[in-house]
């Protein structure tokens, strides 16, 4: 992570290293680092005037908003396919009880 780090410092208008960068983030469960870093370059190369770079990363960016759609659209499907149930509390269920029996 570090390496795409100091890469997307050194070297600015390789917006490569600032997708792998946040790719890292993203690897880490880190959601929401890995699109700032994404969002943070793409203001970077607009306010440079560096349009070819700013439309690399916005692809990106399209890209994560479609997975995290269709993830979203997913795990509704599924919420709707099996009934939320609550999960049991086996502290309090009759068969998981002791009843008096040393373990």
């Amino acid at each position: 992570m570090e390496l795409f780090q100091k890469l997307a410092e050194r070297y600015p208008r390789l917006p490569e290293a600032h997708i792998k960068w946040a790719l890292c983030w993203e690897c880490t469960g880190n959601l929401n680092r890995a699109e700032k870093v994404l969002v943070d370059a793409r203001q970077f190369y607009q306010d440079q005037g560096w349009t070819a770079e700013a439309a690399v990363i916005q692809q990106e960016l399209d890209q994560i908003a479609g997975e995290a759609a269709a993830l979203a659209a997913s795990l509704a499907k599924q919420q709707e396919q099996a009934p939320s149930q609550a999960a049991p509390n086996l502290m309090f269920r009759r068969e998981f009880k002791w009843k008096g029996k040393k373990p």
